[in-house]
């Protein structure tokens, strides 16, 4: 028997391959949503780190690998049309094109820096533009 996904999961899957912010707790990467899997239990993410000089991917746990994933039961998943977190595991995708575009040009500006200095220019980017949710 074949279960019919929802409007939820269909919502979800179709943002495989877009442009995205990752954001973790001292990690903020503009970022490619590589791959999308979802089941009963919730969803497991795989991410490509598009090397955008200025965001912080470069201090990632193995980041030698342009790729990482993440995972989040449906119980701590959340969903907007422009965001998604995961309550417990700490992680936030951002998918607005504005808000993107406002990190981008924030990291521009820092390309080069120290972590802090980047670090702390995309936080500020972020407060002055995040994306209504």
């Amino acid at each position: 028997m074949t279960s019919t996904p929802s409007p939820l999961q269909e919502s979800v899957q179709a943002r495989q391959g877009a442009e995205c912010v990752y954001w973790e707790k001292g990690y903020i990467i503009h970022a490619e949503l590589d791959q999308v899997r979802l089941d009963g239990w919730g969803v497991r993410l795989k991410f490509r780190d598009l090397n955008t000089p200025g965001f912080t991917g470069d201090t990632r746990p193995h980041a030698e690998s342009p790729f990482w994933a993440v995972s989040a039961s449906w119980e701590v998943f959340s969903y907007t049309a422009e965001s998604w977190s995961a309550a417990y595991a700490g992680w936030s995708v951002y998918f607005s094109r504005k808000f993107i575009e406002s990190l981008r040009e924030a990291a521009r500006g820092v390309a080069g820096a120290d972590w802090r200095s980047r670090y702390e220019a995309l936080v500020n980017s972020y407060r002055d533009h995040r994306p209504n949710d």
